[in-house]
């Protein structure tokens, strides 16, 4: 190690590497240039020269320390950086939510289209690559997007759920007055809220058909249905002014009325999925926000065993509104009420990373190519957070 140990006996560490043999931060200056530096100042020399050879001492000093390279990141460790932003910020001076908050982000499987619900009802589609908005049309309060097919449920005016492709529109499908839908990747299982806050599952071939799976609360708070259509998953609850948030999360096969995993909070010891419930890609982990004495987390289990993945609590917020995994199922992000997003690797997966932005974080997605996180604001924009260092 090139560094100086000076008579009162503390190393100069940030000399290291400052002699010939490291010419790219200070040319040619040896150490043993420092140490008799310091013998001048420190040994009986005339004043002057004592004076001038502390000045060039701290000079040399100065600049080894303004110049030593800073200390690597580690290996797993990416800061994320604004790409860029689709739509132009909105003043939301109150509490209250805006109506053209991103509530939903649905990306196409090339990663061209960018499906935005906003909490009006209505729905936008954008060209990521050119930036443009390309058509705005009403959902009338009921979504889903099935991410490998690339259709979209909506209501029609008539109150019928009606499927939406690039070449037009299907016929409706059935009457509902639900707010909550979710579809499988093909779009061929169809998960809808139904009656009493139970969730009615179809079967969308040539003639669609329906099961109805027994909830032990009401369905209100998310919905799920994993890519392969194997499993639904629904976030039920109730909330009282005295008791306050009482939530379930529950799990089923395809076709069975058994259910295969069941969560409470009484077992988690937190509140669960009162924003979201969300399947990994490949079905086989199941991810819900949480809280508990006002501080808001995150859950990842394992399906069908229900072992606990990832825990994590205690964030600074009330809640996390929004959760999303990656496209290969290694990384689970949160967004939160104070505008802090996370994005942690699951299972001992390498990888965390941190925004920190101003306002409420509502939605957000992985792209599928795995180089952007999508990031619905309260403000109305959407940003792209490019998270890997080659993106």
């Amino acid at each position: 190690m090139c560094a100086v140990t000076p008579p009162f006996g503390e190393a100069l560490p940030f000399l290291d590497g400052m002699c010939a043999c490291h010419p790219p931060y200070v040319p040619c200056v040896s150490p043993s240039v420092f140490l008799a530096l310091y013998r001048v100042c420190s040994e009986g020399a005339a004043m002057p020269v004592r004076r001038l050879a502390l000045a060039l001492f701290t000079l040399l000093v100065a600049a080894a320390a303004l110049v030593a390279p800073p200390p690597a990141l580690a290996a797993d460790t990416v800061k994320p950086t604004l790409a860029f932003t689709l739509g132009d910020p909105l003043d939301n001076p109150t509490d209250h939510r805006p109506p053209t908050v991103p509530m939903r982000l649905a990306l196409s499987p090339d990663d061209s289209r960018l499906h935005v619900l906003r909490a009006d009802g209505s729905l936008d589609t954008w060209n990521v690559r050119t930036r443009a908005k390309l058509a705005t049309r009403e959902t009338n309060g009921l979504f889903a997007y099935a991410d490998e097919d690339g259709r979209l449920l909506t209501r029609s005016d008539e109150g019928s759920a009606t499927m939406l492709t690039r070449g037009g529109t299907q016929p409706s499908l059935f009457s509902t007055t639900s707010k909550h839908a979710a579809l499988s990747g093909d779009g061929g299982t169809l998960a809808v809220v139904g009656e009493f806050g139970r969730v009615d599952v179809w079967s969308l071939g040539a003639t669609p058909t329906s099961t109805t799976l027994q909830t032990a609360l009401p369905a209100r708070n998310g919905l799920a249905v994993s890519r392969d259509g194997s499993l639904i998953a629904a976030a039920e609850g109730t909330y009282s002014d005295d008791g306050g948030h009482t939530a379930v999360v529950e799990v089923w096969r395809n076709g069975e009325s058994e259910r295969v995993l069941y969560l409470d909070e009484g077992d988690a010891g937190v509140v669960l999925g009162v924003w979201n419930v969300v399947f990994s890609p490949d079905g086989s982990l199941l991810a819900a926000d949480t809280q508990k004495d006002g501080r808001s987390g995150v859950r990842v289990w394992e399906i069908p065993s229900g072992r606990v993945v990832l825990g994590s609590d205690g964030f600074n917020s009330y809640w996390v509104r929004a959760v999303a995994f990656s496209e290969d199922g290694k990384l689970v992000a949160t967004g939160d009420e104070k505008g802090t997003i996370w994005v942690r690797g699951v299972a001992g997966e390498s990888g965390t990373r941190h925004i920190s932005r101003p306002g409420v974080v509502q939605s957000l997605a992985f792209s599928r190519d795995g180089q952007y996180l999508v990031v619905g604001n309260w403000d109305s924009t959407v940003e792209f957070w490019r998270i890997t260092p080659d993106g």
